[in-house]
């Protein structure tokens, strides 16, 4: 493959094509892969969210042997890269258009507080966020690769 440089652009049309070149799939996927591979810890908060999704964080906290703010810290770099999504059962309470990952959620969350009195339900669903992956980290490659490291530091 042949890559064209042309002298003749000013900064601005580079620094654009620069950022068209980092909003490519092909790149997403890219960075996702190396960072995923470089941060065993990321990996394994990643691979909770999808074997629970729709995922709260105290689930994911026992399963994963790290302190709060680690694992929120890696969350939120999960969410950066797009594979995970956050969603407050707040957004959710009084809506009637729910899509079905919406409805699972929410439903998730009333199975997780049918015991709970009415103080304690509203408490939590100010309270309570869901972790699910997003269209892009449901992207079979991804979760292959995931797979793939998570088997190979298993048998290391």
């Amino acid at each position: 493959m042949k890559i064209e440089v042309n002298q003749n652009k000013s900064f601005e049309e580079v620094v654009k094509e620069l950022q068209d070149l980092q909003e490519t799939k092909d790149y997403k996927n890219d960075l996702v892969r190396k960072t995923l591979g470089e941060k065993p810890n990321l990996r394994k908060i990643f691979s909770v969210v999808i074997i629970q999704n729709p995922a709260r964080f105290n689930e994911i906290q026992e399963k994963i042997f790290l302190g709060r703010m680690t694992i929120y810290s890696h969350l939120y770099k999960l969410i950066e890269l797009g594979v995970i999504k956050q969603i407050s059962i707040m957004s959710l309470w009084n809506r009637s258009d729910l899509n079905e990952e919406e409805a699972k959620i929410l439903n998730k969350f009333k199975e997780w507080t049918k015991n709970m009195t009415d103080r304690q339900l509203h408490y939590f669903a100010a309270k309570t966020n869901y972790f699910c992956l997003s269209e892009f980290g449901k992207d079979l490659n991804i979760i292959n690769w995931t797979l793939r490291l998570s088997k190979n530091e298993k048998n290391d």
